[in-house]
């Protein structure tokens, strides 16, 4: 039996964690942003990976991975060890974000557990995550309404005079605002009355595998508003993706979780805190 060896992954060998971690710690890695993932290996072939970055005082692992023929063999250990390792801190705080969806992560919570971690749910902020096709859209909305429109359809003092107030009165709000290139004009909603947004849904596109709804506001009174545009940016997501492609969104506050308990249904949220104890 071979031993299993840790290596810290670099922006040149960022392919050999492309398809067992999250696209977008790849893509993060690849584009030499302050990430860091290691990977498992055993001789030439990698077995598992973990990638994660510091988020304030704590280290969130955002994909932890073993390949199912090598589990129970000490990788996942030897990551979390590297990790620590490199961290240089006994008592740091570690999150853990993982897609509980996924028929692979119902080991992780034993594994932690067995490691002598203590796990905490987390209300908010955290991420739900299920395939396109297992979104459902509103049965109630019988026509568009003409108050939803794509960003792409908005002129451009609109959607910065929203961005600027949301930034200012901390409004959920992707990184580098609504105007950010990271945002898909077309695929991003919002309802306007009387040439102002009252409501908006960002979405950013990571890669063919993955989609995120990375803000979503409202001051709108009437739920259904509300619903038809979520609906309305599922039907061009749908039109552009794959149905087995991933979704996630971010729960911030109690609207939105709430809507997606009814659009991701029975479907359970991906981060979890884990400390050491």
């Amino acid at each position: 039996m071979s031993e299993i060896e840790i290596y810290r992954l670099t922006q040149e060998n960022a392919k050999d964690a492309a398809g067992i971690l999250l696209p977008e710690v790849v893509v993060a890695l690849k584009e030499n942003q302050p990430v860091t993932v290691l990977a498992a290996m055993d001789g030439n072939q990698v077995i598992g990976a973990m990638g994660g970055a510091i988020d304030g005082d704590a280290f969130e692992i955002t994909s932890i991975y073993v390949h199912p023929e090598h589990r129970r063999r000490g990788a996942g250990q030897e990551l979390i060890w590297k990790l620590q390792d490199i961290l240089g801190e006994d008592e740091i705080v570690i999150r853990a974000d993982f897609n509980v969806e996924n028929d692979d992560n119902r080991t992780l919570r034993p594994f932690f557990d067995s490691m002598g971690f203590k796990t905490e749910r987390s209300v908010y902020p955290s991420y739900y995550i299920a395939s396109l096709k297992r979104l459902r859209t509103s049965s109630i909305i019988e026509k568009e309404d003409e108050s939803v429109r794509a960003f792409s359809e908005v002129p451009e003092r609109i959607i910065r005079a929203a961005s600027n107030m949301g930034i200012e009165k901390g409004y959920p709000m992707p990184e580098g605002g609504l105007m950010s290139a990271s945002i898909d004009p077309n695929m991003s909603f919002c309802v306007l009355k009387k040439e102002a947004m009252s409501a908006y849904v960002a979405v950013e596109p990571i890669d063919q595998e993955m989609v995120k709804v990375s803000a979503l506001w409202s001051e709108v009174p009437d739920p259904r508003e509300l619903i038809g545009m979520l609906s309305q940016m599922l039907k061009e997501i749908r039109a552009r993706y794959k149905p087995e492609t991933q979704v996630a969104m971010l729960a911030m506050n109690s609207m939105s979780y709430k809507l997606i308990q009814y659009m991701f249904k029975d479907v359970e949220p991906s981060s979890y805190s884990v400390y050491l104890v």
